[in-house]
């Protein structure tokens, strides 16, 4: 027993002792029982993030492969293709203009290489906003992983850091138990001589 003070100056009294090995090893794994605290909440966190993060993320993931741009521009190509011919058909009805067959046919090659000349510029364009944001998701995810492993690599270095000084305050504690030991066994061996 070591008396000790409060604030107050009241002596208080507590029980000291060193950590043994049987209270270093929790359950038989070797491991601290703060080092089984610690995993439990690290586990219980992940399984958290897991249930409440983990479908939108795995989304998040799964769309840096998307081409629904690239799918919406052709059928919006061909949408506008189909509206322009019959905006020209109207017109054409509208004001009375009677056309020759090679007129027609005439109308009907502009027609078609505009229609595939707006499709192919609207696909390709499609395609290049689609891969810089492919690209742009995927660059999101790669700093979030850095993060995330900068985050855990600091964790484990303060860990490491709080259990080394662990070691080194019990270590500082086992040596000043036996100094206090020896020297009480100096000073009873002391009286005794002294006694007779």
């Amino acid at each position: 027993m070591l008396a000790l003070g409060n604030i107050t100056g009241t002596p208080a009294t507590t029980t000291v002792h060193a950590r043994t090995d049987t209270d270093a090893v929790a359950m038989g794994t070797g491991k601290s029982k703060a080092a089984n605290t610690l995993g439990n909440i690290t586990r219980d966190q992940w399984q958290h993030y897991l249930q409440q993060f983990g479908g939108l993320e795995q989304q998040l993931v799964d769309s840096r492969n998307d081409q629904s741009l690239v799918d919406s521009a052709a059928t919006a190509a061909i949408k506008q293709a189909r509206i322009g011919r019959e905006s020209t058909a109207r017109d054409i009805s509208r004001y009375s203009l009677g056309m020759t067959g090679a007129q027609a046919n005439t109308l009907a090659r502009t027609q078609q290489l505009g229609d595939a000349t707006n499709t192919a510029q609207s696909m390709n364009t499609a395609r290049i906003d689609q891969r810089d944001r492919n690209m742009t998701v995927m660059a999101d995810l790669m700093m979030k992983g850095r993060g995330v492993a900068s985050s855990g690599i600091d964790g484990l270095g303060d860990a490491a850091s709080t259990e080394a000084s662990r070691n080194a305050q019990n270590a500082q504690a086992k040596a000043a138990d036996k100094a206090n030991k020896t020297s009480t066994a100096i000073g009873i061996i002391g009286l005794g001589v002294m006694a007779f």
